[in-house]
């Protein structure tokens, strides 16, 4: 795996069913842990957020993106 993260048995594709959902949500969650900095809550929509900077690609599809992890 890259960037230094290693699947429980070295090899995601020799892995278990149950280890890789494990490290399936391990990901999910450090992804997650790291996304909240780019979460906010605009003062002038009560109620709404929004993940990214809003510009330069960051369109509808990453806010689904991010709400699918955060309900992982």
């Amino acid at each position: 795996m890259s960037r230094g993260s290693s699947s429980p048995k070295g090899s995601l594709a020799d892995c278990s069913p149950e280890d890789a959902q494990r490290f399936a949500i391990r990901l999910l969650a450090d992804w997650a842990q790291w996304a909240r900095r780019w979460w906010y809550e605009p003062p002038e929509l009560p109620g709404a957020g929004c993940f990214g900077t809003g510009y330069n690609q960051w369109g509808a599809q990453t806010n689904q993106k991010y709400v699918g992890v955060m309900a992982t």
